[in-house]
């Protein structure tokens, strides 16, 4: 058995780290702060163009991707000095508008929206990659589901305060991001640093057992298996397929007569609640399912689809929206499982910054996705690129299903896995 939670920590030290963990998975949801506030700033920056308005909501993202990229390369920095410095860049970026009521520029609010980016650039690779390193088996999959339950109840916390904020200004709503001091703080004091512990843990094996073999810490790194730009790529191409749906919300509720703005807050809220359901449901699916898990969870977006297209009221609309969001996170989280049980304990950082670098590019590029749709398939009205995305999502979930062997993880050496002593699990 290699290195992992049961060994590296006491019972009451798993505790303590998973209290810094989660909290480190509570604060990664803060970029949706602006999303109740578009209407508040559109009216405010009358004259400002929608699509610069809009770009505050979709810069966040895009920044990110790089930074979570490089945080993944460098992560021996240190995870705790990652997420204090991150979560430090996006809450003070992130606020700093709301001293400022009166601007008439929208250069300040882009502005605040790159410093959130690259703070929580630095921390959304954390989160993932301390479970995936610190725990194996059923527990990594459960940690791993919770840890996404916990990102959209968080979510869910952050956009409902900014929206009630923005009923008071247009600029109050930047005070959302203060939320994440709470956070903040559990996150000081508890998230565990693995190299520590196992630093800690080599001194009392060597005290007890001479023959302790040394690491040579100049060798270079392993190299990432293929398997695991395979699961980036499902990760991205899943994402990518699914967001549509998530886009036309109030546009196709609207079209078709189902409800107003109102409602369609109501409804698209479902997608996330969705996302909540799939972390508390994962760990039994991935037990039950093992590699078929990606194929369960793609077939639960593109049934979504055809729900959310043929939907002829809210309510059945708002049913697919949850379905939608059990199925996103489904798949995403299995990628990130997967991923990280393939890679070597050393190259978990990078794994989990592609991950998340391949989630905000799926949602960038949906959007392009959306306009080839929406060309090639006039016929089929405002909700092409949704019954496009259920009929590709199909095909992926029949691909999933019969072809595991082509996302089965490559076997590593035993001297290149540590961390990962599941590699051989099936």
């Amino acid at each position: 058995m290699t290195e992992n939670s049961e060994t590296l920590l006491s019972k009451k030290g798993m505790v303590l780290a998973l209290i810094g963990i989660f909290a480190l998975y509570f604060t990664q949801c803060a970029f949706g702060i602006i999303t109740p506030a578009i209407n508040s700033l559109a009216v405010h920056f009358e004259g400002t163009p929608l699509t610069t308005i809009l770009l505050a909501n979709t810069i966040t993202g895009v920044v990110s991707i790089p930074v979570s990229i490089l945080v993944g390369m460098w992560v021996k920095w240190g995870y705790r000095k990652w997420a204090i410095l991150g979560l430090v860049i996006a809450t003070l970026g992130g606020a700093f508008p709301f001293f400022m009521g009166d601007v008439t520029s929208y250069e300040p609010v882009i502005a605040s929206r790159v410093l959130v980016g690259i703070g929580l650039g630095m921390v959304n690779p954390l989160a993932g990659a301390l479970v995936i390193e610190l725990f194996t088996g059923k527990k990594r999959a459960l940690y791993l589901g919770i840890g996404n339950l916990v990102f959209f109840g968080g979510g869910m916390i952050y956009q409902m305060l900014s929206g009630g904020l923005a009923n008071i200004g247009w600029n109050y709503h930047f005070l959302a991001y203060f939320l994440t001091v709470i956070p903040f703080i559990l996150v000081a004091v508890f998230l565990p640093e693995p190299a520590k512990l196992r630093a800690k843990k080599g001194v009392a094996v060597q005290d007890a057992k001479k023959e302790e073999p040394k690491v040579d810490a100049s060798a270079p790194k392993p190299p990432l298996p293929a398997s695991v730009f395979g699961y980036v790529a499902i990760a991205f191409v899943v994402i990518m397929f699914d967001m549509p749906a998530v886009f036309l919300c109030s546009t196709m509720l609207a079209e078709g007569g189902m409800g107003d703005a109102g409602v369609a807050g109501v409804v698209s809220s479902l997608f996330t609640g969705g996302g909540m359901i799939a972390g508390a449901i994962f760990a039994v699916v991935y037990a039950a399912t093992k590699r078929k898990v990606f194929a369960v969870f793609t077939l639960c977006s593109a049934v979504s689809m055809f729900i959310i297209f043929n939907a002829t009221s809210a309510i059945v609309f708002g049913l697919g929206m949850i379905l939608l969001g059990i199925g996103h996170i489904g798949v995403f989280t299995a990628a990130q499982e997967a991923g990280g049980k393939a890679s070597p304990a050393v190259r978990v950082g990078v794994t989990n910054g592609m991950m998340m670098a391949a989630m905000n590019l799926g949602v960038f590029f949906a959007s392009y996705y959306m306009e080839f749709a929406a060309v090639t398939f006039p016929q089929m009205g405002i909700g092409a690129p949704v019954l496009a995305s259920g009929v590709l999502l199909l095909v992926c979930a029949v691909l999933f299903f019969f072809v595991p062997g082509c996302i089965k993880p490559k076997q590593l050496p035993a001297a290149s896995a540590s961390g990962s002593s599941e590699n051989s699990e099936v």
